[in-house]
C-alpha cells in the first residue's frame, strides 16, 4: 500500500491545522477558516503511519509509547517526530532524556500522539 500523500500547516491566526492532500488530481487544501495573508508558514509532512488510535502520525508531533533505540529493542518514552536528512526519513527526538543513547529512536510500537510542536505543549490523554 502506498503512503497517502498529506501534510499539515499550523494556521498561527486560528490556532488550528488545515491540510494539504496530493492525488492523482492534484494539490488539495482543507481548511475551516480562511488562510492568513502570506500563508502557511511551516508544511509537517504525514509519516504514513497511525497512533494505536487510530490518529494520523504528522512530523512536529509528540507521542508516547515503545521506541526502537541503539540499546534495547522497545524501550518506553516520551519524543518528538523528526525527519533526519542524514537517514533520510522519520525518527523520533528523545524529549525526555532518560535513555542516554544519543536522542534518536526509530518509531517503535504501541505509540500515542501527545501533542505537537505547533502549540507548544505536550497533551496528556
Amino acid at each position: 500500500m502506498e503512503k497517502e500523500i498529506k501534510y499539515r500547516g499550523w494556521n498561527e491566526k486560528y490556532k488550528e491545522f488545515v491540510t494539504l492532500k496530493i492525488d492523482e488530481h492534484g494539490p488539495v487544501v482543507v481548511a475551516v477558516n480562511p488562510l492568513p495573508p502570506g500563508g502557511i508558514k511551516v508544511w509537517q509532512e504525514f509519516i504514513g503511519h497511525q497512533d494505536k488510535n487510530g490518529k494520523d502520525i504528522y512530523e512536529g508531533d509528540y507521542i508516547t509509547g515503545n521506541f526502537e533505540t541503539e540499546f534495547e529493542s522497545y524501550a518506553p518514552g516520551e519524543a518528538e517526530v523528526i525527519y533526519c536528512l542524514p537517514h533520510a526519513g522519520f525518527e523520533c527526538k528523545n524529549i525526555e532524556a532518560k535513555i542516554e543513547d544519543g536522542g534518536h529512536w526509530g518509531i517503535g510500537e504501541n505509540v500515542k500522539v501527545i501533542g505537537n510542536n505547533c502549540e507548544g505543549k505536550i497533551i496528556k490523554k
